[in-house]
């Protein structure tokens, strides 16, 4: 790894990651807001019920009730917007590095120094995971700030979100291995973004069938969603270590599998 470089690609990402990070920090301080004033335990409980079982399983619905203030919250570490502030930066930034960078030329220019290929990959890939602690901590701190600034009928312990938090990180790492393998055989960025997105829309389909039919339950174990349950964890009020060794294989064994791609492929 190169510590020069690393500052280099950081410094690349660090407007996509201010504006997604202040964006999920300040969606976690309104989800706190808007349970405090619309009090949906009160309100939308019979509109939750409504919701099928498999949609409310996407989000922990059969560990924690989505209408309490826990299982809210924890919901917020789900919600679409938040996935989408998540992954989006880490999606862009590990294509850009993935595919080589070949349409500005900083590939080329990076490998007329004394760098190897597999240095310039493991630093991104180091890049990439700065950037999912900076993403994460944003969440869980937007998240803090609304449980204590904000009064709650009743507020949530501290650790299970910790833990969500946890749960959430090993997520984004494992989707930037994911990313990063998508990517590794692609030249044009465009094309390196996309095939991710449809790579997680996979994931995200397989685990969503899962919950409405038995055929797809062993597909759905290659589904990355299917290791990330915050309402599992904050009801359980720990870090399910089968689910962490998981998610962390997948980070492991796509990003071999991208620098061995990347290694041996045309620049």
């Amino acid at each position: 790894m190169n510590r020069h470089l690393l500052r280099f690609e950081l410094r690349l990402a660090r407007f996509t990651l201010i504006c997604c990070g202040a964006g999920i920090l300040l969606f976690q301080c309104l989800l706190v807001a808007f349970y405090a004033a619309a009090r949906p335990d009160e309100t939308l409980g019979g509109f939750f019920n409504l919701i099928p079982r498999g949609i409310k399983a996407l989000f922990g619905g059969e560990y924690v009730n989505i209408i309490s203030v826990s299982g809210f919250l924890a919901f917020g570490f789900t919600h679409p917007l938040s996935l989408l502030l998540l992954c989006t930066p880490i999606i862009t930034l590990a294509s850009r590095s993935a595919s080589g960078g070949a349409e500005e030329g900083r590939m080329d220019l990076l490998l007329s120094h004394p760098l190897s290929r597999s240095t310039v990959i493991l630093t991104r890939l180091a890049a990439g995971t700065v950037g999912c602690v900076v993403l994460v901590l944003c969440m869980w701190i937007g998240h803090l700030i609304g449980v204590i600034l904000i009064p709650l009928p009743r507020r949530p312990e501290t650790l299970p979100f910790v833990y969500a938090a946890l749960n959430a990180l090993l997520f984004l790492v494992a989707v930037q291995g994911v990313a990063f393998l998508a990517a590794a055989p692609m030249r044009l960025r465009g094309s390196a973004v996309g095939t991710s997105i449809a790579v997680l829309a996979v994931m995200f389909f397989l685990r969503l069938a899962s919950q409405f039919w038995d055929l797809f339950d062993l597909p759905a174990r290659l589904s990355l969603f299917t290791y990330y349950v915050p309402g599992k964890v904050v009801f359980e009020n720990t870090l399910p270590w089968r689910d962490a060794g998981i998610l962390l294989g997948f980070f492991t064994v796509t990003a071999a599998l991208a620098l061995r791609i990347f290694n041996h492929k045309d620049i």
